[in-house]
């Protein structure tokens, strides 16, 4: 009778393992989608401003807040001055975040199925090529400011900007 209780118990934690490892994955694709919808366009390409390194965007940011907290929403948690690498549910993938320096306020790397390999550097605005456009953009919902090509606010996808 032990040994029945035994082998049930070894297959009930071997469920709960299984059971777990399946809402990693469906967690991990949502979250995957929910990056796909901020990261790339209808077409599947970053929409940061690429830089001449290969592999490299950027867009810039008003203040070292704003950017901490948009490498939050991208990194799905809190960001503070130390370097925070999340790893997605599921083994999805990763997502770095380093402070910068020289007018960077942080590089975010994402290392993420489905999306392109690349680093995100945010940028302070006042940096001279920041966001390399120099296209300046405003919320009119939120009132963050932004350079980059995206003229949709990068803080949130609950509305678009108004100029």
């Amino acid at each position: 009778m032990k040994k029945i209780f035994a082998i049930l118990s070894v297959l009930a934690v071997l469920a709960g393992f299984t059971s777990c490892n399946k809402d990693d994955s469906a967690e991990g694709k949502k979250e995957v989608a929910a990056l796909k919808a901020m990261l790339l366009d209808s077409e599947g390409n970053i929409v940061f401003e690429e830089t001449t390194v290969t592999g490299l965007y950027c867009i810039g940011v008003e203040s070292k807040d704003d950017a901490a907290e948009l490498a939050g929403i991208y990194a799905n948690c809190k960001v503070a001055n130390d370097t925070v690498t999340r790893t997605i549910p599921g083994g999805k993938g990763t997502v770095k975040v380093s402070k910068g320096e020289n007018g960077v306020f942080y590089c975010v790397d994402f290392a993420v199925e489905s999306i392109p390999h690349f680093t995100l550097d945010i940028e302070d605005i006042n940096k001279e090529n920041a966001g390399k456009s120099g296209t300046q953009h405003k919320c009119g919902v939120c009132g963050k400011q932004w350079t980059g090509k995206s003229n949709t606010c990068p803080w949130t996808d609950k509305h678009d900007e108004k100029q």
